[in-house]
């Protein structure tokens, strides 16, 4: 489910949000992605600014303003609150990676083969160091010095005050990550496969191994140095996410990845969980402890190769399909996502409830994750059977001190990761700080395949804009469903005065399920989604275009039904289902193995 959140809340008081600044790449030293702020799911747009240029960096936030790179070699500060620019500084090549904020002072790598200190107020250069090649590696400021790495092959440190060269170390690659710290020590890797600790003085403590590139910052958490590598081009086999102990370097743990799983974002860490994306379109979360998976998500064909945020059990991430995501750290569930008009390789930047984020058509856009509703879901039971009902607590609390006049409406994710977006909104009300307990009810069809289920549930202005969300699992328990329409799903909210919303829920738009199980044998499940009735027709094909079975044929309500397909006696190999509902066509495939 969401976050747990702690909910002793005074009701005469408002809710402050702590001040948090994210002042380097991925907002910390240790480049865990965390955020200790207490933020919501949703993400509601307040500003954008257009810097004609594409935007690849990642933004950085401190002292009320919003720092970032683009590639027409501008370096550029914002008014945090407004978007409003502050300052814009030419330095002559291409920036590619993010600045750090230190003491009023802005630390960056550029293309042009220097790092150089900026103060941050105005952009005037205060120093500038050479190295010998391109430097892509975002820097880290600790113990009055300035670590870098740079692709002459070599790592650096500088002095933070003269930008005077204290030492460098050299290597067999480019070094083009940010290097990270546990608090006392130094760690970084690159394109040399290997991954080394060394001391603030530059002294090595141990060097490791990997098999594969680098090309996300090690993350230090928990006495443990976590990072993930790309294949050597022998045979593509090392995409990996591993684990080290920070003392001696020796593995913890290790996952493989599938083959072209490629692995360039930096993982993020918390609630004893690491996350990290691939260039498949998964985010997979593993348990930092011994690895074992806790849950992978799909969000398509698209590659993820922006470093995801952690705030208040949300995880955020932009994709390549030009979506930012908010997920549910301890489900994977999509709890709300907002487009953009293009790719995105930056990552987001999460400081005083607000979340920052650039994009390849180069906008930087910033969102609210303060809701004016907070909404936390929590379920009574996690398994339930076709007919039955599944009982739930939901608490709703008003946190912004206003009268609050908003929607609530649920979306269900099916075991094969579809997503059931159900239309029903309620309108709902909450008095200023007003806290309301609740019981949810949703009664689960006849005809409801069996499986693993995430149920969310969201409030917000309109389901066009999303203030929270909050999901939990639960499973169908039946080991076949019935073939026919079925009844509807049926959703309740009641509290101690009793029902205060209630109704069946239809879909918010036309959808057609892949099928499950698939592979199958001989029967399989296929699930369809109407937000009104319509003249339906599902045929099956095998892959010759050949005619092979007609499930259904008539005029359908709306809901969302699901039918059974026999397929006894036909062949094994790959059916093809032709779903039309009205001008809609969707096709879906499976596969009988016999």
């Amino acid at each position: 489910m969401k976050r747990t959140v702690i909910l002793s809340i005074i009701l005469t008081l408002s809710i402050n949000i702590a001040h948090a600044d994210w002042p380097l790449f991925h907002g910390d030293l240790a480049r865990t992605g965390y955020s200790s702020e207490t933020t919501t799911a949703g993400l509601v747009e307040l500003w954008s600014v257009d810097l004609g240029s594409a935007v690849y960096t990642s933004p950085v936030v401190a002292d009320g303003e919003v720092y970032l790179s683009t590639t027409n070699a501008q370096l550029y500060a914002f008014d945090q609150e407004t978007g409003v620019q502050l300052w814009q500084v030419p330095l002559g090549s291409w920036l590619d990676v993010p600045p750090t904020f230190h003491q009023n002072k802005l630390f960056f790598g550029s293309n042009d083969h220097k790092v150089y200190c900026l103060d941050a107020q105005s952009g005037n250069v205060l120093w500038q160091a050479q190295t010998g090649s391109w430097v892509k590696s975002s820097p880290l400021v600790f113990d009055g010095k300035v670590f870098v790495g740079s692709s002459d092959h070599h790592f650096y440190a500088f002095d933070i005050n003269t930008g005077t060269e204290l030492f460098r170390i050299p290597l067999n690659g480019d070094v083009i990550t940010a290097p990270s710290t546990d608090g006392t020590d130094v760690f970084f890797a690159g394109d040399d496969e290997m991954i080394h600790a060394i001391t603030t003085n530059g002294n090595s403590l141990w060097s490791v191994s990997m098999g594969g590139a680098v090309y996300c910052a090690p993350v230090c958490a928990e006495n443990k140095i976590i990072y993930g590598t790309i294949a050597n081009g022998e045979g593509l086999s090392y995409n990996r996410i591993v684990a080290l102990d920070a003392a001696n370097g020796s593995q913890v743990w290790m996952q493989q990845l599938a083959q072209y799983d490629f692995l360039y974002g930096t993982p993020a860490v918390g609630y004893g969980s690491v996350y990290i994306p691939d260039c498949q379109g998964t985010v997979h979360a593993y348990d930092i402890n011994d690895g074992n998976l806790i849950w992978e998500r799909s969000l398509g064909d698209w590659a993820l190769q922006s470093s995801p945020a952690l705030s208040n059990g949300v995880l955020y991430l932009g994709s390549n399909d030009g979506y930012i995501y908010a997920l549910d750290a301890f489900t994977g569930v999509v709890l709300d996502q907002a487009e953009t008009d293009y790719f995105i390789h930056s990552s987001p930047a999460v400081s005083d409830g607000r979340l920052y984020i650039g994009s390849a058509d180069g906008t930087l856009s910033a969102f609210s994750l303060n809701s004016p509703v907070e909404i936390v879901a929590t379920p009574i039971g996690t398994s339930v059977s076709p007919g039955e009902t599944l009982e739930f607590d939901v608490t709703m609390t008003e946190l912004s001190g206003q009268l609050q006049n908003y929607a609530a409406w649920m979306r269900i994710t099916t075991p094969r990761g579809g997503q059931l977006n159900f239309g029903n909104v309620f309108n709902l009300t909450l008095n200023p700080y007003q806290q309301r307990l609740a019981t949810g009810r949703l009664n689960v069809p006849p005809s409801a395949p069996a499986g693993d289920y995430y149920l969310a549930v969201n409030v917000g202005s309109s389901q066009d804009e999303i203030w929270d969300a909050s999901s939990f699992a639960f499973t169908i328990t039946t080991t076949e469903a019935q073939s026919g329409s079925g009844d509807d799903w049926y959703f309740a909210f009641s509290d101690a005065l009793g029902d205060f919303a209630t109704g069946p829920v239809h879909p918010q738009e036309f959808s057609l399920q892949p099928p499950f199980p698939n592979p199958f044998n001989p029967t399989t499940n296929i699930t369809f989604s109407l937000p009104h009735s319509s003249d339906v027709s599902l045929h099956v094909y095998d892959v010759s275009g050949r005619h092979v079975d007609t499930i259904l044929n008539e005029s359908v309500g709306a809901g969302v039904h699901t039918l059974v397909w026999d397929a006894t006696g036909k062949s094994s190999g790959v059916y093809l289902f032709r779903l039309q509902a009205g001008d809609r066509v969707y096709v879906e495939r499976g596969i009988l193995a016999k």
